[in-house]
């Protein structure tokens, strides 16, 4: 079910100014209301739900901040706009369980701001974190907090406890460690957990009720990337979690634009061929086969040529976008030339390669692209494939490369096997 944003501000400019600034940034649906009739008016008739609402607190039919009431009644999240960052805005903030952060809506900034914090809360919805703490209050306390930013939360009451977490299948990116636990210091379990290259991407937030600064030092020396007290506000916390994730998203996006191509999205040469020796060291380990596969769409420069190069980048984006949803998690797709992509398919005998790739031919045989026009684009795809680990990698590729030949000068739209 997708979900909506609803704006609810009797000032027509901020709506607008919002308005705008969100459509911009997030793709998701966005509802208006300029008093407290209009936002009842919605909710109560919106099939779809409100993600997240934001809200001024002082409307024509309800000066006073009922709008909180009736918005926390119906359990939507919401985001505070302000003219004056008083303290009962903030007590609000540190004290109700549904009110994520407040804005000042006289700040252009701050308008930006939303956009960063509500992205960022459509990603935490993705996103596990782990409360490491010996004090059930205290974890309890944290995980609560978390909570409000949309985090999924584990809790360990022991390192050993929280290792044994990590050791298990999830997509935790944020770890949060109590510097006095029972069976080890919180800085030596940090330095545990970085000391597995599997957890290197995890931001680690170390914590403690002690306000020595020597802590935060002593963290920091042990592979934590921040450091905050436990009695931090929420506001505070809110800003420590967006920082530290924002920073892993920078970091993936660099290894992306070095490792996958800007248009589909897929691995590139540079990356398939640095990741070739991994796969064939499982391989011989586990005594396992694979294949090696080259593809390559019939007649592209025509589509080019004829339909222009948009169409053509559809027609790439849309091979691209079949070959992740067939293939599995394990094998390796890259595209490696223009209109070239290469796959590594593991636990892949010769059998086994030619179903699979078989039925790739005519799921791409059957797609059709429809085009803004009405216009439809039909294309198929020659697939080359060596499925011989005996021999080097470059070795399997040219064999692939030489069947892919050989069904481009038979026909087209067939797979050749060997």
């Amino acid at each position: 079910m997708q979900q909506q944003i609803l704006i609810v501000e009797d000032s027509l400019f901020i709506c607008k100014t919002v308005q705008k600034n969100l459509e911009k940034n997030i793709s998701m649906g966005i509802r208006v209301a300029h008093s407290l009739e209009e936002a009842m008016e919605l909710v109560e008739n919106s099939s779809e739900g409100f993600f997240v609402a934001l809200l001024d607190l002082n409307l024509p039919d309800a000066p006073n901040g009922e709008i909180i009431d009736y918005i926390s009644l119906h359990d939507i999240p919401f985001i505070v706009f302000t003219g004056n960052e008083s303290l009962s805005v903030k007590d609000m903030c540190e004290e109700h369980p549904k009110m994520i952060d407040y804005v000042n809506k006289q700040s252009n900034f701050s308008i930006d701001y939303l956009s960063t914090l509500i992205n960022r809360l459509q990603k935490n919805k993705e996103i596990e974190a782990l409360v490491v703490d010996d004090s059930a209050v205290s974890r309890i306390a944290v995980i609560k907090k978390l909570r409000r930013t949309m985090l999924n939360t584990h809790q360990a009451a022991t390192a050993q406890e929280a290792l044994d977490i990590l050791n298990q299948p999830n997509q935790i990116r944020l770890i949060m460690i109590d510097t006095h636990m029972p069976d080890m210091p919180g800085f030596d379990l940090s330095k545990q957990i970085r000391d597995n290259p599997a957890n290197k991407d995890i931001s680690i937030i170390g914590f403690s009720a002690d306000g020595d600064k020597a802590l935060a030092a002593r963290f920091l020396k042990s592979g934590a990337n921040d450091y905050m007290t436990k009695n931090c506000s929420q506001e505070e916390l809110l800003c420590r979690i967006i920082q530290n994730l924002d920073m892993q998203d920078y970091i993936q996006a660099y290894k992306d634009a070095s490792n996958k191509d800007f248009l589909t999205g897929l691995y590139n040469r540079r990356f398939l061929l640095a990741s070739v020796p991994l796969i064939q060291a499982n391989a011989k380990r586990n005594n396992a086969p694979f294949a090696v596969a080259m593809f390559d769409i019939d007649h592209f420069k025509n589509i080019n040529d004829t339909l222009g190069h948009d169409t053509g980048d559809l027609v790439l984006k849309s091979l691209a976008n079949e070959l992740k949803q067939r293939l599995r998690e394990s094998d390796l797709l890259a595209r490696i030339g223009g209109e070239e992509f290469c796959i590594v398919a593991v636990n892949c005998d010769h059998e086994a390669a030619s179903t699979l790739f078989e039925e790739l031919r005519q799921n791409i045989d059957e797609n059709i692209i429809v085009l803004d026009d009405g216009q439809e684009v039909h294309f198929t795809a020659s697939i080359g494939i060596c499925c011989d680990p005996s021999l080097s990698f470059e070795a399997m590729l040219k064999v692939a490369d030489d069947n892919l030949y050989t069904a481009k000068e038979t026909g087209r739209n067939k797979i050749i096997i060997s």
